[in-house]
């Protein structure tokens, strides 16, 4: 079997937030056609501001650029994989002492966009943008394939850039329904008037539920629960749970099937973002109905279980419609068809090996 190598700083092995999440995906695709060796890049405080002075981006370093091309020049690999694309200088350094080497790199967002979101008013983030202009770049000069998440991302590379991404390839996720256990409660289990809210704390996801608790929530039914799941959530469960008693902070669990097949749907209220919301496409997946923006459902295919939701009264509207209709299934057919269609990694897998077969 051939060999390949492929570059992160996502550790992958804990699939605690999207980017890991579809880190872990790359990677198996990636091992499905060869036997992929695994650079982590991480880096202490002092090296990452070190970085900064020969305009790598912060994680990386010129230590990682220095091991990265020692282990190329020692083995004989047929593939090198970027799974992130701020690894420009690296990649050009690379590309010139390798030029015959395929190198296929894979954008998770258009990173130069994503420092907005994650950066907010924050003044270093101009000095971050430059960074990831900087690398993008090179990352796009250097790489003989590109891959980008949606149509979106693909746009707005070209936009930056002056190149298209070669393939496009959405989130996607193992199906975890496929597990009898799983599959038994997904039929079976009741209504139970819950809102599913699924994210990693950070500052924007904070404001984001907290502005669907202030505007929203108040205007429901009283018997309408509030579940709030995800990584370091808990460091806000009093704050939040002291707004009404119909809310619930659970933060960091190990597995969030159960919160998925007990909720009835999930909402999504994402007013900036980047790439693809990876727990929209695990709500697909579970065939619950999502109420979400613009931005939460960029990249996906929208279906009659699907409610595009941008202020206020579109969700008091939508979500009263939602619970007072009797009839309704407990879960939607349709999103878990489309989740098997186009976001199961049976299909991504087909589509990287299609491309990766050809290395």
């Amino acid at each position: 079997m051939k060999k390949a190598l492929l570059v992160t700083y996502n550790n992958f092995y804990d699939k605690n937030t999207g980017g890991m999440q579809c880190s872990s995906r790359n990677y198996d695709a990636v091992s499905s056609v060869f036997d992929t060796d695994v650079y982590l890049a991480q880096s202490r405080f002092f090296d990452k501001l070190l970085s900064l002075l020969f305009f790598y981006f912060p994680t990386i370093t010129f230590k990682h650029n220095k091991e990265i091309i020692k282990l190329i020049s020692k083995n004989n690999y047929s593939l090198i994989f970027f799974d992130v694309s701020l690894f420009g200088i690296t990649l050009k350094k690379v590309a010139r002492k390798n030029p015959n080497l395929n190198i296929v790199t894979f954008f998770h967002n258009v990173e130069y966009d994503y420092i907005n979101v994650r950066f907010n008013k924050n003044i270093i983030k101009y000095l971050y943008k430059f960074l990831a202009w900087y690398n993008e770049k090179l990352t796009i000069k250097y790489s003989k394939f590109i891959i980008s998440l949606n149509r979106r991302d693909s746009n707005r590379l070209k936009e930056l850039y002056n190149r298209m991404p070669d393939m496009e390839i959405p989130i996607t996720f193992d199906d975890k329904l496929k597990e009898e256990q799983l599959k038994q409660k997904w039929n079976t289990s009741p209504k139970t008037g819950e809102l599913l809210y699924v994210s990693s704390y950070n500052e924007n996801n904070l404001f984001s539920i907290k502005w669907f608790i202030d505007n929203v929530l108040e205007e429901l039914s009283r018997d309408v629960k509030l579940i709030i799941v995800g990584k370091d959530f808990e460091v806000k469960k009093k704050e939040l749970e002291e707004i009404g008693k119909n809310i619930t902070v659970v933060g960091t669990v190990d597995d969030l099937s159960e919160y998925y097949l007990s909720a009835d749907a999930i909402v999504a209220p994402i007013f900036k973002g980047a790439g693809m919301k990876v727990k929209v496409a695990e709500a697909y997946m579970y065939g619950k109905y999502i109420f979400g923006t613009n931005e939460a459902f960029e990249g996906y295919i929208l279906t009659p279980s699907t409610f595009v939701c941008n202020t206020k009264a579109d969700y008091v509207d939508s979500l009263n419609h939602f619970f007072s209709d009797k009839t309704r299934p407990k879960n939607s057919t349709e999103n878990r068809s489309v989740f098997q269609e186009n976001y199961s990694s049976e299909t991504s897998t087909q589509k990287f090996k299609t491309l990766l077969e050809q290395f």
